[in-house]
């Protein structure tokens, strides 16, 4: 989402400065490379006026909540964004001290951000002490828009994201069973589980019409969604999925459950049906029906690019973001 503000002009039009303190690699490559980050980014709080600190569960939000408390230790306006896609499953397992620790950060904060309207109510369970504001994720929709789609034949689904459980690419090798196998073919791009899904499928004997590429570049994914006919992604777990934006701003039926943000995006029987996580019978089915009916199909892909342009573009984000600025400044 960052990258997408930078890419688009935002950071720089608001006069932004992105400092990273997360480094692909090893947990010692990630710790060092934070602490080298550390003393720069305190000099760079000393001169800001306001402090955008983005953060997820877990490593993520310890480390970043120290220069949540260092920034408000200087008298620095902050704004806490959480991305988390497991963050009350994170609170819930943590100690009684970490949990004390995250609701003094959630509170200490001038204002809280959250993904969707069910997030917000989320963090008001485990801080009520909170005026969350609901910025959802947004997309360079023009980006990624698709002349004259057409529906392919074989039909090609894709899923693009971190490989495993909890998206629930498991889930879809499941699915794959009751579909008709010579009339679709799947992609699923991503890090994670890639030997032990690859495995899978070779195991299932689903080599022939499932590609496991692995990670992929901006240009590649482009390229996946360029000539996708459906998106899947599955989730037990989500904040609101970037991939999702994407895809509905490909012009792409989209099929995923009713998790984190995806309800405010996926619109049930409107740009593409929601499924009980874990259900892999719906998700065949709805493959199916999806992929086996033009019409369904150019309706859903109409209305996918439409609320993708309606909700989630980046002139949205950029417009909210100049008014919190300006408001909490």
């Amino acid at each position: 989402m960052v990258k997408g503000y930078i890419d688009y002009g935002i950071m720089s039009r608001l006069g932004v400065e992105y400092l990273p303190t997360h480094k692909d690699g090893t947990k010692i490559t990630k710790i060092l490379f934070y602490l080298k980050q550390f003393p720069k980014i305190v000099v760079r709080i000393l001169e800001a006026k306001i402090i955008h600190i983005h953060s997820s569960h877990g490593w993520s939000f310890r480390r970043l909540s120290i220069l949540l408390w260092v920034a408000a230790f200087f008298g620095k306006k902050t704004v806490l964004h959480v991305h988390g896609s497991q963050f009350d499953i994170y609170y819930a397992n943590s100690g009684r001290i970490e949990q004390a620790v995250i609701r003094y950060g959630l509170r200490k904060a001038d204002r809280v951000i959250v993904l969707s309207s069910a997030w917000k109510e989320k963090l008001l369970k485990i801080e009520s002490n909170l005026n969350p504001l609901v910025l959802m994720n947004t997309v360079n929709v023009g980006k990624y828009l698709v002349e004259n789609r057409q529906l392919s034949n074989p039909v090609n689904v894709l899923f693009l994201g971190r490989l495993g459980k909890r998206k629930g690419v498991y889930d879809i090798l499941k699915a794959v069973q009751y579909i008709d196998r010579s009339r679709f073919r799947f992609v699923l791009a991503g890090d994670g589980d890639i030997d032990n899904i690859r495995k899978s499928i070779a195991e299932k004997g689903y080599g022939n019409f499932i590609e496991v590429p692995g990670w992929i570049d901006e240009d590649k994914k482009k390229e996946l969604l360029r000539h996708a006919d459906i998106y899947i992604m599955p989730s037990y777990q989500e904040g609101l999925p970037i991939s999702i934006l994407e895809a509905m701003a490909a012009g792409l039926p989209i099929i995923s459950t009713p998790v984190g943000g995806i309800p405010d995006a996926v619109a049930d029987d409107e740009n593409g049906y929601l499924i009980a996580p874990g259900d892999y019978r719906s998700l065949a089915d709805c493959i199916t029906r999806i992929g086996m009916n033009q019409d369904l199909w150019k309706t859903f892909s109409i209305a996918s690019r439409r609320l993708a342009m309606e909700k989630f573009s980046m002139e949205r984000s950029e417009s909210q973001l100049r008014l919190l600025y300006a408001t909490i400044a």
